[in-house]
């Protein structure tokens, strides 16, 4: 399943992710009027990596990249020469009439374990049980905000 990802300190290696570029995905794109709709305009199909890789903000310091997976194991740095985003709009299905249609990103081959998710999973419960942030719903807030980063560029919504 082809999957865009952004790595805390950009180490693709370590495969943790970074809570910081998921939620300013989330905070920059999609919650911010002006840039949601210039997103996703057709007209501007071309610029999208570079737009969401801006989007993904900083982690301190880091500016943040947005890597997309290789058929041959590993990852890429997406920049506009390389990736092409399609924005697809979420459907509800009409009333009456026609069966339901989905489609779902399935894997290609069925997976012994769904260990993989474990990084994500801990920076969540980091981010749920912050210390440093005292407001449980600031807390909550912002892991809502990882997660639906984590399901956009993902495809798992």
């Amino acid at each position: 399943m082809a999957k865009l990802k952004i790595f805390k300190d950009n180490n693709f290696n370590a495969e943790i992710p970074s809570a910081d570029g998921y939620v300013n995905v989330t905070k920059n794109l999609i919650l911010t009027a002006n840039s949601y709709d210039y997103f996703r305009a057709n007209n501007h199909k071309a610029e999208r990596p570079g737009l969401l890789t801006d989007h993904a903000g900083y982690e301190g310091n880091t500016k943040l990249k947005v890597y997309h997976e290789l058929a041959a194991g590993g990852s890429e740095e997406i920049t506009n020469a390389n990736c092409t985003i399609e924005v697809t709009e979420d459907q509800k299905k009409p009333n009456g009439g026609n069966p339901s249609k989905f489609n779902i990103g399935f894997p290609p081959e069925r997976p012994l374990s769904v260990n993989y998710l474990k990084p994500y999973v801990q920076v969540l419960g980091s981010i749920l049980f912050d210390p440093s942030e005292p407001d449980g719903d600031k807390r909550l807030e912002r892991a809502c905000q990882f997660l639906f980063g984590i399901m956009l560029l993902t495809r798992c919504r």
